[in-house]
């Protein structure tokens, strides 16, 4: 695997933790994943050192989730894989996959948590299937992110680049970056209730003719909003 790795990869089971589990024990299958989750528990199965089988595309140059360089995670649905999942899932999920970007300085975004489907260099997919990768970033941010607002730098900016990232098609540059260190982070820090007001007043002023300044506010409200 790549060090550190470039993508955190999620999949669905089509089936329990029990059955992949059963399944990742024959090596004639050739299949395994780092992780398991349900609403109850995380397994891991294979070592972060370690590439999996998961994504089908190991040692194809240049793919997107390769398995060498992506650590995978597989969510059980019982089968039934175009079925909603329960919030447990996704909150036992988002706490795995923050620790992770956590331990590799990744940042929380949809461009390196990715679904299955999203991966080249593979057989067509349409893993994870009706799960919902978007709310899976959002509570991995929103471990970052205490109702307290006991927060790092890294989680402040990680919160805003993800907005950028996928909302304006882009990495911020020097001077959205300069906006970020010397407003966001120390605003935060001082009055964490009143930054979060702050978002609120943001999204309200966007309805009417933002000023620029307010519209970088904008950009963090949606993800904020959900460790309040």
């Amino acid at each position: 695997m790549a060090v550190p790795p470039a993508w955190v990869v999620v999949h669905t089971m089509v089936g329990t933790i029990a059955s992949s589990n059963s399944r990742f024990q024959q090596a004639s299958q050739q299949a395994s994943a780092h992780y398991g989750v349900d609403e109850n528990e995380i397994v891991q199965w294979v070592d972060e050192k370690d590439a999996a089988w998961t994504n089908g595309n190991s040692g194809v140059e240049g793919a997107t989730g390769r398995n060498e360089d992506s650590i995978t995670i597989e969510h059980a649905d019982n089968g039934l894989y175009n079925d909603p999942r329960p919030p447990g899932l996704y909150a036992r999920s988002g706490r795995l996959i923050y620790g992770i970007c956590e331990r590799y300085r990744l940042p929380i975004n949809r461009t390196v948590v990715i679904g299955h489907r999203e991966c080249t260099g593979n057989a067509p997919t349409a893993c994870p299937d009706a799960l919902d990768v978007d709310r899976l970033v959002r509570e991995a941010l929103a471990n970052g992110v205490s109702k307290e607002g006991a927060v790092t730098e890294r989680e402040i900016e990680a919160i805003v680049i993800n907005w950028y990232v996928q909302h304006a098609g882009r990495w911020p540059n020097e001077v959205d970056e300069t906006y970020i260190t010397d407003h966001w982070v120390p605003a935060w820090r001082a009055d964490p209730v009143a930054a979060y007001g702050e978002f609120l007043r943001a999204a309200a002023a966007e309805l009417e003719g933002a000023s620029s300044e307010d519209m970088r506010a904008v950009r963090v409200f949606d993800l904020a909003k959900g460790a309040s």
